[in-house]
């Protein structure tokens, strides 16, 4: 758990055990990889929502973690560019 924090001296032990329970609870465990869908939906989806989002008429604004481990930087930036009317 400590790998997905960008200053992991931030998390003690007790908050690992926490979070840990947290994943526990209501056989979250066992759901993991139904959550974890969401990487196949956003490469099989990509065309739909990046569509989705230059077709909108509403503003959007990236916003972005710059020490996320997982959804890099780099992400956002691809996005704002495939989204012109889009902020950062």
């Amino acid at each position: 758990m400590k790998k997905l924090w960008s200053d992991k001296s931030k998390m003690d032990e007790n908050d690992i055990d926490v979070l840990w329970k947290m994943i526990q609870f209501n056989d979250g465990m066992n759901r993991a990889s139904q959550i974890s869908q969401y990487l196949k939906e956003r490469d099989q989806f990509k065309d739909r929502w990046i569509d989705a989002l230059q077709q909108s008429e509403i503003p959007i604004h990236f916003v972005w973690g710059e020490d996320d481990p997982i959804a890099v930087l780099v992400m956002t930036k691809s996005l704002h560019k495939l989204v012109p009317k889009s902020t950062l």
